[in-house]
């Protein structure tokens, strides 16, 4: 025990009356115990510590939290892009062509429709917009009759449908009389050539070859007085663009035999800049290659045409031909495009559709 002095300070035994430095009278509530002060030092350690182990304890477990999270993202992440991989069976993805209707519409519309895997969704098939006829006498400079070669050229508006087999997607025809279109059996197929505009083909259009000045920058003044496979060749070389011609006979108020040419870009919605002559004016234009322009050749006979069925619609049985089936499997034919109907007898006043089968 000692006593502690109020006026200097002074530590002084506790047997004393006065402090022994300067001299002030001390009492017993001066007395100071180290045993009480060394007591409650363990305390504030002992708070400490458990401050500590606290804090350490918040620190892991935080931790813990943060990498037990990013797993589980990472695994729901990992087992998203797993589930979108497995399953697209019932996807019936469309693009910006393609208009799609449920079977409650079904009923009210008519024509050729690609049906999902469900049979509740359907897509529509239009028919191609421009067919060269048999008035065509050459293809690429070289002699061309229609009959005999089996072979024709057909402008769809926009890219071709596909009808997916590994997606059990079904053609069907909708409406009536539809389906006397494809009692004969008969179909074409033939390839795609690329993208095309239709306003830019045809003697009564004003972007005529010999009116040309530039496409996309390409001075092509002179170019057309030269071969097709020339003129095809210095395109792809310096305009981005392939090139096909053929002659045709007009008959208008006289005979006119036209040379005429067909512009393709390999990728759908390219911008072809052409500039010319309409008669005296001079244009400058961009026109979008929104068209697939693709052969037709050679017919096909499809034996049974038709399951009917009770729901407004029938199932034209053309994806379960084997020849169709055997050309989907294949890398190089997997992209054959199948004509009907129309194309058999060449008349001009009916209607083609096409579909591509993979």
């Amino acid at each position: 025990m000692a006593k502690i002095c109020n006026k200097c300070g002074e530590i002084n035994k506790d047997n004393v009356e006065k402090c022994v430095r300067c001299g002030s009278p001390l009492n017993q509530s001066m007395i100071y115990s180290k045993k009480q002060k060394s007591s409650k030092i363990p305390l504030v350690v002992i708070g400490i510590l458990i401050f500590i182990v606290i804090l350490i304890g918040a620190f892991f477990g935080g931790y813990y939290f943060k990498i037990n999270s990013k797993s589980k993202t990472k695994n729901v992440e990992v087992q998203t892009t797993v589930n979108s991989n497995i399953d697209t069976k019932d996807d019936f993805a469309t693009n910006s062509d393609e208009e799609v209707i449920g079977l409650d519409e079904l009923k009210d519309n008519e024509g050729v429709y690609i049906m999902d895997s469900t049979g509740t969704k359907f897509k529509k098939v239009k028919p191609a917009i421009w067919n060269l006829d048999n008035d065509v006498t050459s293809f690429n400079d070289q002699d061309f009759n229609w009959e005999k070669e089996q072979m024709s050229l057909s402008i769809y508006d926009g890219t071709v449908p596909t009808i997916h087999l590994d997606k059990g997607e079904k053609l069907v025809v909708v409406g009536a009389d539809k389906e006397s279109l494809f009692d004969d059996g008969e179909y074409s197929y033939g390839y795609s050539y690329g993208y095309t505009n239709p306003d830019i083909i045809g003697y009564f259009s004003k972007y005529t070859e010999e009116n040309l000045k530039r496409i996309n920058g390409y001075d092509v003044s002179n170019l057309f007085k030269s071969d097709a496979s020339t003129v095809d060749k210095k395109l792809r070389e310096n305009a981005n663009l392939s090139y096909i011609r053929y002659k045709r006979e007009y008959i208008t108020y006289t005979r006119v035999l036209a040379k005429e040419g067909i512009f393709l870009s390999n990728k759908k919605d390219d911008i072809m800049t052409i500039e010319g002559y309409d008669n005296t004016e001079f244009y400058s234009e961009q026109i979008s290659m929104d068209s697939e322009a693709m052969s037709v050749m050679f017919e096909m006979s499809l034996d049974n045409v038709f399951t009917k069925t009770e729901k407004g619609y029938f199932i034209v049985n053309i994806t379960e031909d084997e020849s169709v089936k055997a050309n989907a499997k294949d890398p190089d034919t997997k992209d054959t495009i199948y004509v009907f109907p129309g194309v058999a007898e060449r008349e001009r006043e009916r209607e083609q559709f096409a579909v591509r089968i993979n």
